[in-house]
């Protein structure tokens, strides 16, 4: 497999690997590092840009992307709405959970709304093959719950939950899910 990219087996991709690979594609260090307090991760996005590429070579065009994490009802859903808002519609994304909750989390919906994304009508869904099979690429926001499918692209994002936290803890989550996902479109 390619050098960097850390495909084991399956195609899981270990969670190291990508966090040290992510947001650093050139024009959005700027932006990425005022929303993680002047973190430097420039060099960052473009390590993940160049990796993303090469599974783009991989597999082909990557056009459906699955966002999972446990309950469908944060991560997962903020990743999903983030990679439709800023996809334009070049690119299918849809998200599921392990264990779905019964309702978004309202803190990641406002969060959202601040943006201009309704995801006010988001209904958590269970994780399930049909998914899996429909996914190019699986995005896990979390660690741990999320399945490693045979020949698929997996990326592992670690993020923290943001299940009753409040709205000011949730804001920085929020601008690092959309700095991953303006990361992985731009790979495609």
């Amino acid at each position: 497999m390619h050098g960097h990219l850390g495909v084991v087996g399956a195609g899981a991709i270990l969670a190291e690997q990508l966090d040290d690979a992510l947001l650093s594609i050139p024009g959005r260090a700027q932006r990425v590092a005022e929303c993680r307090g002047g973190l430097e991760i420039g060099n960052r996005i473009e390590r993940f840009a160049a990796q993303a590429a090469e599974v783009r070579d991989d597999v082909g065009a990557l056009t459906n992307v699955l966002f999972v994490c446990v309950g469908n009802s944060g991560r997962s859903m903020m990743a999903e709405y983030l990679f439709r808002a800023d996809s334009e519609g070049g690119h299918e994304a849809r998200s599921a959970g392990a264990a779905p909750g019964p309702a978004p989390e309202p803190t990641v919906v406002e969060a959202l709304a601040e943006l201009g994304i309704d995801a006010s009508g988001h209904v958590p869904q269970k994780l399930t093959d049909d998914l899996t099979a429909w996914a190019d690429v699986i995005i896990a926001a979390c660690d741990g719950v999320c399945p490693v499918v045979p020949g698929k692209p997996y990326f592992n994002w670690n993020l923290p939950d943001p299940y009753g936290r409040p709205l000011d803890e949730v804001r920085p989550l929020r601008d690092d899910v959309r700095a991953r996902v303006d990361a992985l479109l731009e790979s495609l």
